[in-house]
């Protein structure tokens, strides 16, 4: 069901929007997959990423087909004089080939886009599966101008030791951090300490 959804381009991207708590402005938006379901209608990726992930080439079209799609958008709205980036959720199963850096900067250039305006987040929970090639593939992300983030940061692997080594641009500290900090002084404590090192 779900390559013929690729093929029948049932799978949509909605995007949701970052603002800056200091100037309460849209500075990026996260792309977000839906899938419009024939029977079920729009379909979370909770519900379907992990099926997709168990096959390599499916979730490295699926993959591609997000990041053009929401290149694509963007190309548009920086048109408009719409001053935005993008983030495009990667899954680790993406990067098991060595052109994938290539691979993505050939689909943001076919429309025009800097690669400088795209963030691909990456969730942490899988960071210690073949590290030493995951670096590398990160690394030639960066030269190549993409911004790298750490999705769901706190709940995977918290070694300080593959931060410092990760060409990264921004955490996402987990939501199960944030949610509580204006009433509980330990996720208080957490999210402070957690920006400070950071910084």
């Amino acid at each position: 069901e779900i390559k013929q959804a690729l093929r029948d381009n049932q799978i949509s991207v909605f995007f949701q929007p970052k603002i800056s708590a200091l100037t309460r402005k849209v500075t990026s938006v996260e792309c977000l997959a839906r899938w419009c379901h024939t029977k079920y209608g729009y379909i979370s990726p909770d519900n379907f990423i992990s099926v997709i992930e168990q096959d390599n080439d499916l979730i490295n079209d699926f993959t591609r087909n997000i990041l053009r799609k929401s290149v694509q958008q963007l190309e548009i709205w920086l048109q408009q004089g719409i001053d935005l980036k993008i983030s495009v959720n990667i899954s680790m199963e993406n990067l098991d080939r060595f052109n994938l850096p290539e691979i993505y900067q050939e689909v943001v250039w076919n429309f025009n886009v800097p690669t400088d305006r795209v963030i691909l987040e990456i969730t942490e929970g899988n960071l210690g599966k073949g590290f030493a090639q995951t670096l590398d593939i990160l690394t030639r992300f960066r030269l190549k101008g993409f911004g790298l983030s750490i999705d769901d940061f706190g709940t995977g692997y918290s070694s300080l030791q593959y931060l410092k080594l990760l060409p990264l641009d921004q955490i996402k500290i987990d939501q199960s951090f944030v949610r509580d900090i204006a009433t509980d002084p330990n996720d208080a404590a957490i999210v402070q300490t957690t920006i400070a090192m950071t910084k």
